[in-house]
């Protein structure tokens, strides 16, 4: 059985200094290999603060989705270009961003299936988020069906 080349790496990212450093890491990769690299970046919904929950409320389901999906893209899509462009930086011609809504490991699974690998940190955003992002990486380490590089971080 042959392996295959590969040419298409999936960089599932939170934008926490160590995804950053994932991401820099499958550049370096993927401008070896002369792979494309594709970031990701799934966020699942907001969280309301008292604040804002008297004015979510008074939305049409239609006007609450809009705004979420126009305040995540206007708030997420800038660390992702930026990231984009780090990627570039190291030599990689082919970069692309994906922002998508879901559960985290939902959404890195489904995307995984047309690349040959992804790239993830073991950790991500500290405190909970962290714990959070180790369980993320277990469980899409455990499901995935394209090889996966999973990068031990230090603090």
């Amino acid at each position: 059985m042959a392996v295959k080349p590969i040419a298409r790496i999936l960089v599932p990212v939170d934008f926490s200094p160590s995804s950053r450093r994932v991401a820099e890491l499958a550049a370096q990769l993927a401008a070896a290999l002369g792979a494309e690299v594709h970031l990701l970046h799934a966020w699942q919904g907001p969280n309301l603060d008292a604040d804002l929950e008297a004015w979510w409320e008074s939305l049409r389901p239609e006007e609450r989705t809009a705004s979420l999906i126009s305040y995540v893209t206007e708030q997420e899509q800038g660390p992702l270009n930026e990231l984009a462009v780090a990627v570039r930086r190291v030599g990689v011609k082919n970069v692309t961003t994906v922002l998508a809504r879901g559960k985290p490991a939902a959404v890195v699974l489904e995307q995984a299936r047309g690349f040959d690998l992804v790239v993830m940190g073991e950790h991500g955003r500290a405190g909970v988020m962290g714990r959070v992002s180790a369980s993320l990486a277990e469980r899409v380490a455990r499901q995935c069906p394209v090889p996966i590089l999973l990068v031990p971080l230090a603090e």
